[in-house]
């Protein structure tokens, strides 16, 4: 199922067909699936190098008035609030106590992080730059477009953030640019994106996305950077996800980015993950088992689709967020269930889909139902 090709940056990782990551839905049924591959587009990290339609059409999607977030905006449940929650944190953690007089947020996806941190920041001026957000309250601006806008021509701000964006666009070397150029004097960029080093060296689904467009790793995050003409100031790798804040500067060149080995252990270990623990989890089904999963993700969609285990009657699926319990994964018959549904402990193993949440699961399951460490494992490689 996974092609390997090529060599050096001519390396290519391929899947003949993967589902179309949606969300979760009220049926289940997989709409779209179309081909995936990672590779090298130039100098720089690693890229999808799907086919150019198929790209488009996902960028296309953004600004679409029925486009559907696939991992749903703080303000729209309480564990979506618990991720913005962090990135008000991380925000906090980095100012330094400064308090920035302007804000720019790229890709906010709603007025979250806007409304709190102008809150405790006491009331700085405040835009929101995304095409996919709606409308947000007064006094925050929001420039319905893609980063950098027409509007903002001109304009200088102390602080500019953006999570999860950076890998959903083609150039983030040029969105980079364009940031550090509408900083003030004195002013930083603060970026998040998902640290995808260790997951495609152990083979998490997770990782792989049609809407993800740039891989970043620790070193393709300095190298890309330095080509934006920014230094890193400070470069934190925390659950699954890497937060850069960067300044302006006259770094030099970026050296050489290898990371080809990687392209090639993560082919090795997506295979093994479908042979292997696809295998396992069939051989445990058909003697009458029955295998939980906890993570309603897209790696876990992938993951059934690929090894057509969805529609087995002895599988189910938790997952800790509400909004999310009694809908469908498309590639899962079963509806999902509270993380605190009785089954759970009646399961002869439960992988962890939601790989780079396994401590906090792994703690979850022992102090909810009363489950021991060795029967969970992740589902990866």
């Amino acid at each position: 199922m996974i092609a390997l090709t090529g060599q050096g940056s001519g390396t290519t990782l391929s899947i003949a067909t993967l589902p179309v990551w949606q969300g979760v839905q009220a049926r289940p049924g997989i709409r779209a699936s179309q081909p995936f591959s990672l590779g090298f587009a130039g100098p720089g990290p690693i890229r999808q190098t799907t086919a150019p339609e198929i790209v488009a059409a996902v960028l296309d999607g953004y600004a679409d008035e029925s486009y559907t977030f696939l991992t749903k905006p703080p303000g729209s449940s309480a564990w979506a609030d618990s991720l913005g929650d962090s990135k008000i944190e991380a925000v906090l953690r980095h100012c330094g106590g400064k308090r920035p007089g302007s804000i720019l947020e790229i890709g906010a996806g709603s007025a979250y992080v806007a409304e709190r941190l102008i809150a405790r920041f006491d009331g700085p001026a405040y835009t929101i730059v995304d095409p996919a957000v709606r409308a947000a309250p007064h006094p925050v601006r929001l420039v319905r477009d893609y980063f950098p806008a027409a509007d903002l021509a001109g304009e200088r701000f102390d602080l500019i953030i953006g999570f999860n964006c950076l890998e959903h666009v083609p150039d983030p070397v040029a969105v980079l640019r364009a940031a550090g150029r509408c900083l003030a004097p004195g002013g930083a960029v603060l970026m998040s994106y998902p640290d995808v080093e260790s997951g495609l060296a152990d083979g998490d689904l997770n990782i792989l996305m049609h809407e993800h467009l740039t891989y970043f790793t620790e070193q393709s995050s300095r190298w890309a950077a330095a080509a934006a003409g920014l230094s890193v100031a400070a470069l934190e790798r925390q659950d699954g996800g890497i937060v850069a804040v960067l300044e302006p500067a006259v770094p030099p060149p970026p050296a050489d980015l290898v990371e080809e080995p990687l392209i090639r252990r993560a082919g090795g270990s997506l295979q093994a993950l479908l042979d292997g623990c696809g295998s396992a989890i069939r051989a445990c089904l058909d003697g009458g088992g029955a295998i939980g999963f906890h993570g309603a993700t897209n790696g876990l969609n992938s993951f059934l689709a690929l090894t057509g285990l969805g529609d087995h009657p002895a599988i189910r699926v938790y997952d800790g967020d509400d909004s999310k319990v009694g809908m469908f994964l498309p590639a899962c018959a079963a509806p999902i269930l509270p993380s605190r549904d009785p089954s759970y402990p009646a399961n002869d193993r439960v992988y962890v889909s939601a790989v780079t949440f396994l401590p906090a699961i792994t703690r979850f399951a022992a102090q909810c139902h009363r489950l021991a460490p060795e029967r969970l494992r992740p589902l990866t490689a």
